[in-house]
């Protein structure tokens, strides 16, 4: 068979050509896929890379905050952090950082809160509470990839204060003297308001006014004294018996005066002679002697007696003696029926002796010739059948004679060294004045005053006087009449003495003791029971008549239509007002004039558009009543102004007093905006003069409302004077919650430089009870000065004022002359109704006097003297303010301090309670602390922490090895937050 070869070669080269093409396609095909294959092997490793980088940032982030933490936990601020890794440490440093130019890091702090079962729950969450310590820290690493895919690395951890330590303070009753901490209970000092008793607890004291302090003598071990002169039984110490007989005697049995011998007749009757006798002063045995003298007379039987009372008060007597010497001194004419002298002792006074009763009488002496001339001694007759026990009995000396029938007479005795002589078997006591005293001294804390001071004594007719201190018994003292003086042995004060001058006693240092001198004659049984003070915790509060009207003045003429004056007040109540009276000074002739309300501007000045006013024409001066048009009604509280201004004639000038009172006169009440106003440009612009503004308003229910007070009163005979029987004072009717007084004070001065002869005294009585509640020294004489002042006293004991009752207090001093007497200081109005039921308390109160020492009393209501009655707060007061600061605590090693929070009570004050902290810290110098740094608080040097939660503290206060806190509490008086636990947690 024949073959074709052309064809044959091509075919065989047109299919060659095609799979060349193929296989090129194929080639291409393949080699692109193979070169995506190797290209995408090497983006994903390069990827890997970044991704292993960004992750190795954010590790190092996390281990860097790890790093941060264990430094001090503080460090761990809130917020977006970088990094930087100074002298071998870790800190944050800005808020993101770029590393090598592709990744930026940022590590993000934030807080952790907790709900009630302690998991953790978003801090949005309703009952979440924030978890100081434990954090979360978020460290993220954004970077774009090779790829420009934007790609983030996030990392998160949770962090504890697992390394730390707390120092807890919970107890702080030891109270205070610890300057480095060792005992968990005490404390290195406070202002004197911390109450630290109650275990578990630091508070405001209180400032219950007064407090007081008894020693009641029951514990014989807690008082120094001689157990051979003094003892101590069921609580009070006694002079010790020393069993001593005494006697005692009747009074001036010499006749060296009159006093005590009255003279009686003895049966005279209608037509007999009348017997006498007198004391003469020579021709005795020796000296004065008594003379009975019956005259010539007959068919008399007629006597006369001279005695004297004495009085006996032992009923265990031993003995008692009649002695006395008799003589007859002349006896003439007819011899008598009977003459014959007698002695008496009964209990009768002036009643005529019997004859049968006798404890002596004469032998028949009308026979006696001649007259001797001596003197006849009668001693030692017992009269203990007529004396029998205590009681007052009379002496009686007498003489009696019956006449015949022809003159017989006259008869002349005389009696001297009369007496009677009891004895008894006392007990004896020591003389030499033998002192108890506490064994220990009182520290009165919060003290602001020493107040009163009183005993509880048996005195028996001794007494007990005293000696003070206030360093432990190191110097006693005593009240030399001007200062508490340092005392010798001899210098010592009654218990009313101590406490007319207690009041200025040393308060610093703060402690007291006594010491008591038991004084007797060695016949009186003296014993102490008790001895008692009051201290003031607080500063007194006043109730009473603080007003005062010292000067008078008057405002500038009203001469011209631009010269305004405006008396400035507060509205007291919300009523109609239909008349003003306004108080004229000066005129110069006859004018008009126009009085109205004007409200205030808001700056304290009149509006200038009056609301409604009246006219008045009037030449005399003195109170001027306009009736205003329309009536116009008050707003309580809200300021109004009473303008004054002329509309034609004369000139006219207002009054008003000094200093300015802030304050109205019927209650004291205050009001900051009484005040007198003056403008001479019509009321552009206004003067404030600083004066108390004198007015009345009526309202349309006639009654009245206003500032009274025009004049005052002083060095006046009739009213304000206060010298011997002359007493002056204020009488009123208290109203409110039983008051407990404890002191006065008055507005007084002494007439002039030269000092009165008797202290100045001041009473408080109960009109309603008839009975004085309290009295003591207002002023010493030497202490006053010619000057008006307010001088103060203290009751050694509180009295109680009850709502309703009336009450005087009153001022005297007995021994004064009226040249050199007290003035008090007396304010006055008009003597009418209106306005006596302006002024202090209205008619319930009233100016009271009295010329005759109290007999009778005069009382005034125009007239009001100042006056203050002194109390202090109850016991739910508190001090409004107190700090306290802690004992240094030592860490043992330089330390972070991390978080601050205490647990309180805070009450429902007005305005509002707090606690509040300060923190300081310091290195350590050889085991104490070095330099301190400043007090710091949440927002740095001299700020405070004031969230009890917890607080993270300032960076400030880390790396020391010391630190302390000081604690503020403030309240409002009325209540007091309390501490109950501090935690400073540290990081060694």
């Amino acid at each position: 068979m024949a073959v074709n070869k052309t064809k044959i070669r091509h075919l065989v080269l047109g299919f060659s050509l095609v799979e060349i093409i193929l296989a090129v396609g194929l080639f291409g095909l393949f080699a692109t896929a193979l070169l995506g294959l190797l290209m995408d092997s090497y983006g994903s490793n390069f990827l890997a890379a970044e991704k292993n980088q960004a992750t190795l940032y954010a590790q190092q982030g996390i281990d860097a905050t790890l790093s941060i933490r264990r430094q001090a936990w503080n460090l761990l601020i809130n917020g977006d952090h970088s990094l930087t890794n100074n002298l071998g440490h870790w800190e944050f440093s800005g808020t993101a950082d770029l590393l090598v130019d592709k990744y930026n890091r940022v590590v993000s702090i934030s807080n952790i809160c907790r709900d009630g079962s302690n998991n953790i729950v978003d801090c949005t969450q309703a009952g979440a509470s924030l978890d100081l310590y434990t954090k979360k820290a978020v460290c993220k690493v954004s970077y774009t990839s090779i790829n420009h895919i934007p790609n983030n690395i996030e990392l998160v951890t949770y962090l504890t204060n697992w390394q730390s330590r707390d120092w807890f303070s919970t107890n702080w009753f030891l109270g205070s003297g610890q300057s480095y901490w060792s005992n968990a209970s005490k404390y290195d000092s406070d202002d004197g308001n911390i109450d630290y008793a109650t275990a578990g607890e630091i508070k405001l004291a209180q400032t219950a006014g007064l407090k007081n302090q008894n020693w009641n003598l029951d514990i014989e071990t807690d008082y120094v004294y001689d157990p051979n002169k003094i003892e101590i039984i069921n609580g009070i110490a006694w002079l010790k018996s020393l069993g001593v007989e005494y006697s005692d005697q009747s009074q001036n049995a010499g006749f060296d005066s009159s006093s005590g011998w009255s003279f009686s007749w003895w049966d005279q009757d209608w037509g007999e002679v009348w017997p006498s006798g007198s004391r003469r002063s020579s021709g005795g045995n020796p000296g004065g002697y008594y003379r009975l003298i019956v005259p010539r007379s007959k068919n008399n039987l007629v006597g006369g007696w001279t005695e004297r009372s004495f009085t006996v008060s032992q009923s265990n007597l031993s003995s008692v003696k009649l002695n006395f010497d008799w003589r007859v001194e002349q006896k003439s004419g007819a011899v008598p029926n009977t003459f014959r002298l007698y002695v008496f002792i009964d209990k009768n006074a002036g009643v005529e002796p019997v004859i049968g009763n006798q404890v002596w009488a004469s032998p028949e002496l009308k026979s006696l010739s001649p007259i001797p001339s001596i003197w006849n001694n009668v001693t030692n007759i017992d009269v203990s059948s007529a004396v029998s026990g205590p009681g007052t009995y009379y002496l009686k000396l007498a003489v009696w004679v019956e006449t015949p029938n022809q003159n017989s007479g006259q008869f002349t005795v005389g009696y001297d060294n009369a007496k009677v002589v009891w004895s008894w078997n006392g007990a004896g006591y020591p003389t030499d004045k033998p002192t108890i005293e506490p064994a220990a001294s009182f520290t009165a804390n919060q003290l602001q005053n020493w107040h009163g001071f009183s005993e509880q004594a048996s005195k028996n007719g001794g007494e007990i006087y005293y000696q003070l201190s206030n360093d432990n018994g190191s110097t006693w003292r005593y009240w030399n009449g001007s200062t508490w003086a340092a005392a010798g042995a001899t210098n010592y004060n009654t218990a009313t003495q101590i406490n007319a001058h207690f009041k200025d006693f040393l308060i610093d240092p703060n402690n007291f003791k006594f010491k008591a001198f038991l004084v007797s004659s060695g016949t009186q049984l003296v014993g102490l029971d008790a001895v008692g003070v009051y201290y003031a915790t607080a500063e007194g509060k006043y109730w009473g008549n603080e007003f005062l009207v010292t000067q008078l003045g008057q405002t500038g003429d009203i001469d011209d239509s631009n010269k305004k004056v405006s008396l400035r007040f507060t509205a007291r109540q919300s009523k109609l007002v239909n008349q003003i009276r306004v108080y004229q000074a000066s005129t110069s002739g006859l004018g008009t004039f126009r009085v109205g309300l004007q409200a205030d501007n808001g700056s304290g000045q009149p509006s200038g558009t009056y609301l409604a006013s009246g006219t008045y024409l009037n030449i005399l001066n003195g109170w001027q009543s306009v009736t205003i048009s329309p009536n116009i009604a008050l707003v309580k509280d809200k300021i109004y102004h009473i303008v004054i201004s002329r509309q034609s004639g004369s000139t006219k000038a207002y009054r008003f007093s000094l200093p300015q009172n802030n304050f109205w006169t019927y209650d004291n009440l205050a009001d900051p905006n009484l005040n007198v106003l003056w403008t001479t440009n019509g009321g552009t612009t206004w003067s404030v003069l600083a004066k108390t503004p004198i007015f009345v308003l009526r309202y349309t229910d006639n009654t009245f409302n206003g500032m009274p007070c025009h004049n005052f009163i002083t060095d006046n005979n009739s009213y304000s004077r206060i010298y011997g029987n002359r007493q002056r004072g204020q009488s009123f009717i208290y109203s409110g919650d039983d008051l407990e007084v404890s002191g006065a004070s008055f507005y007084v001065r002494k007439r002039s430089a030269s000092a009165p002869e008797d202290d100045l005294y001041v009473s408080l009585y109960s009109l309603s009870d008839n009975l004085e509640l309290a009295s003591s020294t207002l002023a010493t004489a030497s202490q006053i000065t010619d000057s008006y002042s307010w001088q103060t006293a203290n009751f050694a004991k509180t009295k109680i004022l009850t709502n309703g009752k009336e009450y005087r207090i009153s001022l005297y001093s007995p021994l004064t002359s009226s040249n050199l007497a007290y003035d008090i200081y007396v304010m006055e109005n008009t003597n009418n109704s209106v306005y006596n039921n302006l002024n202090y308390l209205g008619t319930e109160a009233r100016y009271s006097l009295t010329n005759n020492g109290g007999n009778s009393w005069n009382y005034y209501n125009q007239y009001d003297s100042a006056f203050r009655l002194i109390y202090y707060p109850t016991s739910t007061g508190y001090a409004p303010f107190g700090f306290f600061l802690s004992s240094a605590f030592d860490t043992g090693s330089p330390s972070s301090f991390n978080i601050l929070s205490w647990d309180q009570i805070i009450p429902a004050c007005s305005p509002a309670c707090e606690i509040k902290l300060q923190l300081r810290t310091a290195p350590d110098a050889g085991g104490f602390p070095g330099s301190w740094t400043d007090w710091f608080g949440q927002t740095g040097s001299g700020s405070y922490f004031t969230n009890p939660t917890g607080t993270l503290l300032p960076l400030n206060l880390n790396f020391n090895q010391w630190v302390q806190y000081r604690v503020e509490l403030t309240g409002d008086g009325n209540n007091t937050p309390v501490l109950n636990q501090i935690k400073i947690n540290y990081t060694p």
